[in-house]
């Protein structure tokens, strides 16, 4: 029983609801009316299920869990049918836009991907990790200055991405921009306390020959990680810059 609720939500509920569903209806934490699975349904194959309630209302949150088992399943022509089921239902859904991109990377679909991803941050401006997702996607179609604005777009709005720190570091530095690497880099330092940043802007003065900022670079990183064993190989690629 749900406790609470109005004499017409009890109607909606008995109206959307077959007697013998797997699904039901309650309030979230927001107050919003939301469509849940019971917990036997959890366990349900999720591709007979969705016919069972393809009657009732929509519920795109069950698209979206059947193209995620699909995807790990590795079948990626049937992930691609659930996520653009949930997107019928509901094209705002950032995770089904998400989820339809990796469907299209994994038949090297650069460009539908692309798309995806610039679908899920018009849907919701604010997705940090779709800025993220759309950057990634454009280094890969060689889009390096759409990139760095999509970068800069997720750390503008989570700074403590430190994830999209790095990609925008790496893409900056592709340009030329190193002090916008620089900065890239400790920002993202910041927020992972492993090497990574460190190495990751010693690589990058290495590219450029500037052995003095390298070496400072691998310093900090050897300070964070002292037996990290990419450390040594990136301290003899150093070195051999050094003049003889």
């Amino acid at each position: 029983p749900i406790l609470g609720m109005t004499d017409e939500l009890s109607r909606r509920f008995f109206d959307q609801r077959k007697p013998d569903s797997p699904s039901a209806f309650a309030f979230d934490a927001n107050g919003h009316w939301v469509r849940l699975l019971t917990a036997k349904a959890l366990d349900m194959d999720l591709e007979p299920l969705l016919e069972q309630l393809r009657e009732e209302a929509p519920f795109p949150e069950l698209s979206v869990e059947a193209g995620r088992r699909a995807l790990k399943e590795s079948r990626f022509r049937a992930a691609g049918a659930y996520f653009q089921d949930a997107l019928n239902q509901d094209p705002s859904r950032t995770d089904a836009w998400d989820g339809l991109a990796r469907t299209h990377l994994a038949f090297s679909r650069l460009a539908k991907a692309e798309e995806c991803y610039a679908a899920a941050v018009a849907a919701d401006p604010d997705y940090a990790l779709g800025h993220f997702n759309l950057g990634v996607a454009r280094v890969q179609g060689a889009k390096i200055p759409a990139a760095i604005e999509a970068f800069e777009r997720a750390v503008e709005i989570d700074p403590s991405h430190s994830r999209a720190q790095m990609a925008l570091a790496a893409a900056a530095a592709s340009q030329g921009d190193l002090p916008r690497a620089h900065s890239a880099c400790e920002a993202a330092a910041d927020h992972d306390l492993s090497a990574a940043p460190y190495i990751l802007l010693a690589q990058i003065y290495l590219a450029t020959q500037d052995q003095g900022a390298a070496e400072a670079a691998l310093l900090k990183a050897r300070t964070r990680e002292p037996k990290n064993p990419d450390l040594d190989a990136l301290q003899r690629r150093i070195s051999a810059t050094r003049p003889k």
